[in-house]
């Protein structure tokens, strides 16, 4: 292959590959560059079929298709130039140009058979391809008249667009001048030269490579007014557009308000004004989308602070659909936009400072709740300890003495220790409540259980005053209901507890009933008594906190008026209500309803209360247990409580070692051997925590695994959890209780050290 024949098929291949590159850009096409477009490839390959034609038939054809591409493509560059300037030609003029192509064509196809376009024609090898020789006729000056028409078109086109005072007009009329300006060279070299090579094959091509380059560039400024023009009404908005290669390329009034020096900045151009903000936030938004492919829905976002304002800056890519949608979307260019926050930014500032005073305050509050909780734990341990003595002294007194004044004197003792107790336990629940240290721990339960635990309270606390007591269970209830039994036990006891205490005559009801609500069930617990009950200016501030109704008639009943409010705040915690109904001096109607979950949905169906209750005071008292070889080790650093606890466990015969703190402590247990150990936790350093982790720790100490009891007065929420946590195998609280504590001695020594076990 000659280098005449590449030359015209790298020129054809060229034409197509345009066309591809077109497509694949994403501009939108008009029908008359499609058209130039394809007129470009069929010149093109008419000068290739020229170059290849063996015989002047094929020559003909060849030249037939020069001429249709040829004679079109002038008309088809003046209608792109019109609408990419906006310029609209009249309709006539537009219809006599496609008429004089037309003609030209029609006379073309009269070559080889007429000499009226050609006078002759002829084929010869110019040395590896052919060449046409042809003598032009009469009818060919049409085709130079053309030409000068189209010319003039497309000279009226640029001076229109020069009129119109915009950049893509500018940019156009430039463009189209280059355009022209080839062609018009190309024309003269090809009649000076009279070399046997078309040059008009490489000018068609400049032609289509000149109208991609004026549609890329005018079609990016067409968008970029675009988005100008849509972004000029939205006021509040600043934007700034630039290019594919980061060349600015306009802005609205805010964003030259905000940045002064784009007053200064030439359109089509790198920055070249001082604006390191813009510059920073382009290339920051480059390396964030730096990769191998880039995802045109990428926004990188920053705040600026810029002469007082705060402005919120977003970079997002401009694109746009290609023509075939498979290729995805073509990136043009950049967008910037600002926005003033200003005020958000001020308001957000107030409302930072507010939260970090709230968030000090909130610090200062946890604090408090922490020391709080401090207090209360040591006001636990320093109240419970005296009562713990008194009590377990008490005890013993009550085990040994045979005087009948004196064991009423122990009961008096004993009545009032436990209204102590009860006083201080009932400070500690509502401080717990308060303080929102109180748990919910749900877990299955049995009505039947309840109910019989309510009977217990029922006859006990009812039988000290004569009461008549009656408790009803609806047999419709499901056996098992999934929720907190130790807080509606607690609720239960309170509401028992207040109707005894304002009860004089008469009976006390309870009554336990409920109702389905979708998956679940409305636990129902009614108290109600036939006692002073309660004035209506009262029953408002019957829930309040330290508050009694009737103080006046009431200042004999003891108690700190902590109760309710106690129970009103379970039931709130747990979802639920309370109600009050009463009438002066005839009694009250207390009305507690929970929402629950449905653990087993067997009816419980008629209920028999067991008829054991509450283990009553022994007339004379005996160990559970006794066992000679077990030995145990005491710790506590209050000398009456280790005087308490080795009286209390005398009668079962364990061997007891005492340590007066955990010093103490370590050095015994490292010399000896002991079945349990019970560690008092509030003690000089090191405390019971301490005291347990070195003995645990220490692999060579014989007592490394023995069971160690917490024995403590601390009392407030999170306490067993924390002993169990640490490590130990169990809890006891202060003033313990006698028979409790030898359970616990019985159920951590080795079962064969137990010589005697009373039933």
């Amino acid at each position: 292959m000659n280098i005449v024949t590449c030359i015209y098929l790298i020129a054809l291949v060229l034409s197509v590959f345009n066309i591809v590159m077109l497509i694949e850009s994403g501009i939108r096409l008009d029908i008359y560059t499609v058209l130039l477009m394809s007129a470009v490839v069929v010149a093109n390959g008419g000068y290739l079929a020229i170059a290849v034609a063996g015989t002047l038939d094929a020559a003909l054809v060849g030249i037939s298709l020069i001429y249709l591409g040829g004679c079109y493509l002038p008309f088809f560059v003046f209608c792109i130039g019109a609408n990419l300037t906006g310029i609209h030609p009249p309709r006539w003029l537009k219809l006599f140009m496609v008429g004089v192509s037309t003609f030209v064509i029609g006379c073309t196809f009269t070559i080889g058979r007429s000499p009226i376009y050609y006078k002759s024609v002829d084929i010869i090898d110019a040395g590896g391809y052919s060449v046409v020789v042809k003598e032009y006729g009469p009818f060919h000056h049409f085709y130079f008249a053309m030409l000068g028409i189209y010319i003039v078109a497309v000279a009226y086109i640029c001076v229109l667009a020069i009129k119109r005072r915009n950049i893509v007009s500018y940019k156009t009329t430039i463009l189209y001048s280059v355009f022209l300006f080839i062609n018009v060279l190309i024309y003269a070299v090809d009649r000076i030269l009279n070399i046997n090579f078309e040059l008009n094959a490489i000018g068609y091509l400049a032609t289509e490579l000149t109208i991609l380059l004026i549609h890329k560039k005018v079609s990016l400024y067409d968008m970029t007014y675009n988005v100008m023009n849509i972004w000029e009404k939205m006021e509040e908005y600043a934007y700034i557009v630039f290019d594919s290669n980061k060349r600015y390329l306009g802005s609205n009034a805010l964003a030259r308000q905000y940045f002064e020096n784009l007053k200064f900045q030439e359109i089509d151009r790198k920055l070249t004004v001082n604006l390191p903000e813009i510059t920073d936030l382009l290339n920051r938004f480059d390396r964030m989308n730096a990769g191998d492919e880039i995802d045109e829905k990428a926004v990188y976002r920053d705040t600026l602070k810029l002469s007082g304002r705060v402005l919120r800056s977003e970079v997002k890519f401009l694109s746009r659909k290609r023509t075939l949608k498979f290729l995805g979307r073509a990136i043009y260019g950049y967008l910037i936009e600002f926005y003033d926050i200003t005020k958000e930014s001020e308001y957000i500032a107030s409302i930072e400072e507010k939260n970090e005073r709230l968030a000090a305050a909130e610090k200062r509050a946890l604090e408090a709740s922490n020391a709080k909780s401090d207090f209360l734990s040591s006001m636990s341990h320093e109240i419970r300890t005296p009562i713990n003595t008194i009590l377990g002294m008490n005890e013993m007194i009550s085990r040994e003495s045979q005087d009948m004044v004196i064991l009423g004197y122990s009961r008096d003792v004993e009545k009032a220790g436990h209204m102590l107790l009860n006083l201080v336990n009932d400070i500690l629940d509502f401080s717990k409540i308060e303080a929102g240290n109180y748990d919910l721990d749900e877990k299955e339960y049995s009505i039947q259980e309840l109910a019989n635990t309510s009977g217990a309270m029922l006859e006990k606390r009812a039988s000290e005053k004569n009461l008549r007591i009656a408790l009803d269970v609806d047999p419709g209830m499901p056996a098992g209901l999934i929720g907190d039994e130790g807080k509606i036990e607690q609720i239960l006891v309170n509401l028992i507890a207040n109707a005894v205490k304002y009860t004089n005559e008469g009976y006390i009801r309870v009554s336990v009933t409920g109702e389905y609500v979708g998956d679940g069930y409305d636990l129902e617990v009614t108290v109600s008594d036939t006692g002073i009950g309660i004035k209506p200016e009262d029953i408002e501030h019957i829930f309040d906190s330290f508050t009694r109704a009737d103080i006046r008639k009431n200042r004999h009943i003891e108690g700190t008026g902590l109760g309710l409010a106690i129970t009103k705040k379970l039931c709130v915690i747990m979802g639920g209500n309370i109600k009050v109904s009463s009438r002066y001096g005839e009694g009250s109607v207390f009305t507690v309803r929970i929402p629950q979950k449905i653990g087993d949905p067997t009816l419980v169906g008629s209920v028999k209360l067991s008829k054991k209750t509450q283990k009553t005071k022994r007339k004379r008292y005996e160990a559970s247990f006794t066992a000679p070889s077990a030995r145990i080790l005491i710790v506590d650093d209050n000398e009456m409580n280790l005087e308490v606890f080795v009286s209390l466990l005398k009668d079962t015969q364990v061997r007891i070692d005492k340590a007066l703190g955990g010093k103490e402590a370590i050095e015994l247990s490292k010399a000896n051997k002991y079945d349990v150990i019970f560690m008092d936790h509030m003690m000089p350093t090191p405390d019971g925590i301490e005291t347990l982790k070195i003995i645990k720790s220490d692999s060579s100490n014989p007592n490394a695994e023995t069971p160690e009891i917490a024995l403590t007065a601390n009392a407030v929420s999170g306490s067993m959890e924390m002993y169990l946590a640490a490590g130990f195998n169990g809890y006891l609280t202060k003033p313990v209780d006698p028979l409790e504590l030898e359970e616990t001695v019985k159920d951590n020594i080795s079962p064969s050290l137990i010589e005697s076990k009373k039933p």
